[in-house]
């Protein structure tokens, strides 16, 4: 009984950390909990054995850790956005662009951009519920921001960023 019931606390402990992760959408996450599908699926709980119950114990731990790991690493890089998790993830799905030189610069242009969008949404929450509008505004805001810092931007590279930056809004609103 002893080890079924750290088996059954380290299942709940790494379902947990999945629970709590804040971008769902991030390939990282999707892998690893494909990884946790993978271990879950693969015993009936009722007839495993002590051994299989301790050699899944200490996969569910590695991966525990791992997503524990990919949650702080969330933590860490939403505190540099006020908290905001919109823009860590905003931050996330940016950093492999590269027309962004570092990590730093794209924290520029977001901070710059959120707190453009902040003051805008301060004056007029309204603005959500016209989603083509507030786009178009945050595409405004993201070109006179990055004329100043990248050199080589494109409408569509505006545009494409302007969408990403207002559908986290826009999702965050609806929820």
């Amino acid at each position: 009984m002893q080890i079924a019931d750290s088996f059954l606390d380290v299942r709940r402990k790494t379902c947990r950390e999945f629970e709590i992760n804040a971008d769902k959408k991030d390939f990282e996450y999707l892998a690893l909990l494909d990884e946790l599908r993978r271990i879950l699926g693969k015993y009936n709980i009722e007839e495993m054995t002590s051994s299989e119950m301790q050699t899944e114990k200490s996969e569910l731990e590695e991966l525990r850790k791992k997503i524990h790991n990919l949650n702080e690493m969330n933590n860490r890089l939403t505190a540099r956005y006020n908290g905001d998790k919109k823009f860590m993830r905003i931050h996330k799905r940016l950093a492999s662009n590269k027309e962004f030189s570092s990590p730093v610069a794209l924290h520029k242009i977001l901070t710059t951009i959120k707190n453009a969008i902040d003051d805008r949404l301060i004056a007029n929450y309204s603005i959500l519920d016209n989603e083509s509008y507030f786009e178009r505004g945050i595409c405004k805001d993201l070109k006179s921001t990055l004329n100043n810092i990248v050199l080589d931007i494109t409408a569509d590279f505006i545009k494409n960023i302007g969408g990403i930056i207002a559908q986290e809004y826009i999702d965050e609103a609806q929820n």
